[in-house]
């Protein structure tokens, strides 16, 4: 089976981070989708994703779920509807067909949740100079994604936690959050190394991770050009002792 295999929303550095043995534990598998990339991911896994390359956010994705052997459920911007197996590859063919951009099909990562609320961790990592210097963690933020059961979707839908406010109220069994916060800082680092041979000039580049209930951490995407002033100003709302410190290495280093 001929398959083009890819590993995250950023075209022609996806092969990078997949060739390297660590990252690639830690990327959700992930193929360009076409017919035999979906058969192929149907067949392994009860949810999918797809999602336009090119967006952030989580920008035109539509979510896939098998129901059971005969019946698919299709989700988009929070609302879904139900239809036969057999109808699902034609139907999603149709609403990709006017796209941009190619679409991914990507293995669908169970998020740990807050107050019912799945939620995504965001890291940014510079360098002083371009090329020769190395990677520093700048800083890391939690966002809530989504609705759940009892909350306001409006009070925490797209809000920014601290990091550690997140994971030390979150639903993940058995927490090590020294460790965590460790393993996003240690991919986060590496990732730029590898794709910072492919962008020589850059000195800021931008993750988001999920967490599952397990524990375990996923790189889902990576920015070549992260928004610093968005960034700023959720540090200063949620995390203000960590916005100090990138403020102070901002001003230092420019």
């Amino acid at each position: 089976m001929r398959l083009k295999k890819v590993g995250v929303q950023w075209d022609g550095i996806h092969q990078l981070l997949l060739h390297d043995e660590i990252i690639e534990e830690h990327l959700p598998e992930t193929w360009l989708f076409n017919r035999e990339s979906f058969h192929w991911m149907w067949g392994r896994y009860p949810e999918l994703v797809l999602k336009p390359t090119g967006e952030r956010d989580g920008a035109g994705q539509i979510k896939l779920r098998r129901v059971d052997q005969h019946r698919a459920e299709i989700q988009v911007d929070m609302k879904g509807f139900r239809m036969p197996t057999g109808e699902l590859f034609p139907r999603l063919q149709r609403m990709t067909k006017k796209a941009k951009t190619p679409y991914l099909l990507q293995q669908a990562v169970p998020r740990a949740e807050l107050l019912g609320l799945p939620f995504e961790v965001r890291v940014l990592v510079y360098r002083v100079e371009p090329k020769r210097a190395e990677w520093r963690v700048l800083g890391m933020l939690a966002k809530v994604m989504g609705e759940g059961e009892g909350v306001d979707p409006k009070k925490f839908k797209g809000d920014c936690l601290s990091l550690t406010e997140a994971l030390r109220d979150s639903n993940v069994n058995h927490l090590d959050l020294k460790r965590t916060t460790e393993t996003f800082a240690t991919l986060s680092i590496r990732s730029a190394e590898r794709l910072g041979q492919t962008f020589p000039r850059h000195r800021m580049l931008g993750f988001d991770f999920a967490i599952d209930p397990s524990g375990w951490v996923w790189l889902l995407e990576a920015y070549p050009k992260p928004s610093l002033p968005s960034f700023m100003e959720q540090l200063r709302k949620k995390d203000y002792s960590q916005y100090r410190e990138v403020e102070k290495m901002v001003r230092k280093h420019g």
